[in-house]
């Protein structure tokens, strides 16, 4: 990137993410009410869904060598993260965590 490409984007991003950005002040309130709504009565007697269509989409790779997940929804980047940070929090040293990572995610989700 050139200086003033980074210099925008980084504007942009203050402007949209920062204390008094358009984006992210209003889910407070979501976070608030989710939390609370997570320890009712109704909550503790049923198991949360993580699935979020879970091995049901396909990871396609366009012409250009772009990967992408043709979907309405998904939450495939970050079952992904969680995915490999539970593999970085368990390996046993670097060998054993290059043997056992989850390879670039290719085939379903």
């Amino acid at each position: 990137m050139t200086e003033d490409e980074r210099r925008r984007v980084i504007q942009a991003a203050t402007h949209f993410f920062g204390p008094a950005g358009l984006l992210e002040q209003d889910d407070g309130e979501n976070w608030s009410h989710s939390t609370r709504g997570s320890i009712g009565r109704v909550a503790r007697r049923k198991p949360l869904n993580y699935s979020m269509r879970s091995g049901l989409d396909e990871v396609t790779v366009g012409p250009d060598g772009q990967k992408s997940i043709e979907t309405v929804v998904n939450e495939h980047a970050q079952l992904w993260t969680y995915r490999c940070w539970e593999e970085w929090m368990t390996a046993e040293s670097w060998p054993d965590l290059i043997a056992h990572h989850s390879p670039e995610p290719t085939d379903a989700i």
